[in-house]
């Protein structure tokens, strides 16, 4: 019985410690999509694209996601 005990407090503890983590990349994401405007980088099928807020073009030459995108040059 205790050695039951003892695992399902050393799990209780792993989780605690894993959701802090997870808050933690949460709050890191939150900053880095903050800062960088939404702007995201993106390969498809070995081309590769910016893609932008949406609204941020009327008539983006692509899309990725439904968002507007701009084609990097692969030269």
């Amino acid at each position: 019985m205790h050695w039951l005990s003892v695992g399902i407090q050393s799990r209780i503890e792993t989780l605690a410690v894993l959701e802090v983590r997870i808050d933690t990349a949460r709050e890191t994401l939150a900053e880095i999509e903050d800062t960088t405007w939404g702007v995201t980088l993106r390969e498809i099928d070995g081309e590769r694209f910016v893609v932008l807020p949406d609204g941020t073009l009327d008539h983006p030459p692509w899309t990725v996601g439904g968002r507007p995108a701009l084609k990097l040059s692969s030269e």
